[in-house]
């Protein structure tokens, strides 16, 4: 008999929670790893424990559950069932993508049926996947968030507060006044969720929030000093000089 599915419940609501749990532990085939209350302990418990399957609510306290989706390593991502309140748009997109869902409120053969469905869907759904959570986590207007991993603990982010971004690998390096904390997210993802009145290129791997650009200077091969408010200094290279210039003086 194969090993039962590890799986990881996540809603900030303790009766979704309970009832979710009530339903998977009469199922052989389950095996409830961990509970969660906020999206911040979902990333770090999957980190830990690598569940088979998690039930993620989409609204959830620090992270929603898109930006959790979003956030788990495509070769590790477990099978992800979205639990949901009745939302029309929501269940339209997962529909189309044939995501696994769950509406809210569900009875115990619902929540054992989609998660059998879950673990049947094929290797390559992590594509169709990528395309609903930016979709969704537009629809929802979530602020953007980084993740960051800061002294062994996983840490939020928000955006607002960033300063400038620069590309470190496979991931960047986002700068907010004299700290800087690495995230796990290629430049061109992150660039994709910045609105563009906020932030514009001064290189291919560098990004700076215009409103932290305290003068420009000319250098002689036609590349730009941008010095920021916060002291730090930066490169704006002559590809990039035109686009930013204009932004500047129209933000």
């Amino acid at each position: 008999m194969p090993r039962p599915l590890r799986v990881l419940i996540a809603d900030d609501e303790p009766q979704v929670r309970d009832a979710l749990r009530g339903a998977l532990v009469a199922d052989p085939r389950a095996d409830v790893v961990a509970e969660c209350a906020d999206g911040l302990a979902v990333l770090e418990a999957c980190d830990e424990l690598h569940p088979d399957v998690v039930f993620l609510d989409v609204e959830m306290p620090v992270l929603t559950g898109i930006e959790v989706a979003t956030q788990l390593e495509t070769e590790r991502r477990p099978a992800i069932v979205f639990v949901t309140p009745w939302d029309p748009y929501a269940v339209r997109a997962f529909e189309h993508d044939a995501i696994d869902y769950l509406v809210k409120p569900f009875d115990d053969t619902g929540v054992r049926d989609v998660l059998h469905r879950a673990v049947d869907r094929p290797a390559d759904r992590a594509v169709p996947l990528q395309s609903t959570l930016g979709d969704l986590a537009r629809h929802i207007h979530t602020p953007v968030r980084f993740i960051a991993t800061i002294a062994e603990r996983k840490q939020v982010i928000d955006a607002a507060k960033v300063d400038w971004i620069d590309a470190r690998g496979d991931g960047v390096c986002v700068h907010t006044g004299h700290d800087s904390a690495l995230v796990r997210e290629p430049m061109d993802s992150i660039a994709s969720r910045l609105e563009d009145k906020e932030f514009a290129r001064v290189q291919p791997t560098t990004m700076v929030r215009l409103a932290r650009v305290r003068e420009l200077a000319p250098m002689d091969n036609g590349d730009y000093k941008v010095f920021l408010t916060t002291g730090a200094t930066l490169t704006l290279s002559r590809a990039f000089r035109n686009e930013f210039i204009a932004r500047l003086k129209v933000r």
